[in-house]
Parts: structure tokens; sequence; C-alpha cells
């Protein structure tokens, strides 16, 4: 069984105050940086702003720019985030939380915080509901694609 005390000095409050390290602990891990890119870091390697934060605009800008993945994901889902922004201007036009809201439609704060993702599209139905529910009125319509121009091919 062996003696209950063995072990219990390396993993308490004063043996790390004094820092002893247990045996068989984890080494330290090292990477290699670029001496060239000065740009603050965090612990995952991205680039990081004013205060250590991430900045998603720099992030996103060059994603667009260099992932042709990304560019195409993100021009997919342009309406859905639109629709989000329209359902949460509405919402604070209205001076609603989105408890209020839910209230008002007979749903949950969880719903609402969805609808407002941008992540789920959600029926006509649920749309008429958050119309009534915020005092506006629901208009959806269909726009054409824009026309090239005539005469502005690369051959002119």
């Amino acid at each position: 069984m062996g003696n209950p005390g063995d072990g219990q000095r390396r993993d308490s409050a004063s043996a790390l105050r004094d820092r002893e390290r247990p045996s068989g602990g984890h080494r330290a891990r090292l990477r290699q940086e670029d001496p060239k890119d000065t740009a603050p870091r965090d612990r995952g390697g991205a680039a990081t702003g004013a205060g250590g934060r991430i900045i998603f605009d720099d992030l996103q800008a060059r994603w667009l720019r260099e992932d042709p993945e990304y560019c195409a994901a993100h021009a997919a889902s342009q309406e859905e985030y639109e629709l989000a922004a329209a359902l949460i201007a509405a919402r604070a036009h209205a001076g609603l939380t989105q408890e209020e809201l839910a209230r008002r439609m007979g749903t949950s704060q969880g719903a609402i915080a969805r609808l407002e993702s941008g992540r789920y599209l959600p029926s006509s139905r649920t749309l008429q509901r958050f119309a009534e529910a915020t005092g506006t009125k629901l208009r959806i319509s269909f726009v054409a694609p824009p026309r090239p121009v005539a005469g502005s091919g690369a051959g002119n």
C-alpha cells in the first residue's frame, strides 16, 4: 500500500512556493519565433492587437484576401448576417431586451438569441411574429442582380 504521506509534499502549496518541481513533470514547451515578425502574439501564436487581444477585423481581412474557401463561405452567409443585423436593429429601435421580446413572442430568450445570431434562417411566420412584437412591418422583396454594363468587356 505504501506510505500515505508519500507524494503529498510535491503537490502542496508550500512546495510550489519553495519552487520544488515534481519529478516526471512536464517539460517547458518552446516555439521558435521569427525575429523579423515583431507582432505581439497570444498563446496560440495568433497576432494580437492593443491589450493583447486578437483584432478580428484584421484577421477577417487577411482571410478574405488569402483564403478562397473562407471568402466563398463569407459571401454565402452575407444575407443571413444582414437579416440578423436587421432583427437586432428592430429590437433595439423598439427598446426591448431579448427577454422582453421573447415574452411578447411567446418564446424563450435563447430562441431570440439564436434568431439574432445569423446562424439560423427563421420562417416567415416567425418573422411576422417578430415584426408584430417590435411594432414594425415585415416586408420581403426580391432584387435582381445588377446587369453588366454594355461595352465594359475586357476587349474594349
